[in-house]
């Protein structure tokens, strides 16, 4: 099992510069935490929402694995209406992540974290590494949420893949 970790902030600024500062701890060997997966997100004005940085730091994954990343984070910043949005394939893998264990409460909240003009920093990170990093993500003025991720998430995501019509937009 992983813990899924969101950071949000109230300016598009704020998930980018966290982001850049952890890649500099990991590069100077301070590196309290080890995530696996990263994302930021930043929604405009008019509501819609830019997945950028998606980077699978796994290593060995590939493509296929960064694709689930962000189709769960897409999902996930979507809500359960995301349907509309994306096709009735979103809804039924909402549903799915819910009945696989992934937190409903998180889930729900996560639709309002990147507000218009704002942003933030989606964290898949190993178990035993979140009770250390902890500390430096909420130290910030981002408001952190987090929830176990269950295995079965991941294999559920992989599945769905095949029937995603429609993508966001990655920079």
């Amino acid at each position: 099992m992983n813990e899924l970790v969101v950071v949000a902030f109230r300016d598009k600024e704020g998930a980018q510069q966290l982001l850049a500062e952890l890649s500099r701890s990991a590069r100077t060997g301070e590196r309290p935490w080890f995530a696996l997966e990263t994302a930021v997100v930043t929604r405009d004005a008019t509501g819609k929402f830019l997945i950028r940085d998606c980077l699978d730091l796994s290593q060995a994954k590939g493509r296929r694995a960064l694709a689930a990343w962000r189709l769960l984070v897409a999902v996930l910043v979507s809500g359960p209406l995301g349907g509309t949005i994306w096709g009735a394939g979103t809804a039924r893998l909402w549903k799915r992540l819910a009945v696989a264990g992934l937190d409903e409460r998180f889930m729900t909240s996560l639709p309002a974290v990147a507000l218009p003009g704002g942003s933030a920093l989606f964290l898949l990170l190993e178990q035993a590494a979140f009770e250390p990093a902890r500390h430096r993500l909420s130290a910030g003025t981002g408001r952190v949420y987090h929830a176990t991720a269950p295995d079965e998430v991941g294999r559920i995501v992989l599945d769905a893949l095949s029937g995603v019509t429609a993508q966001p937009t990655y920079e």
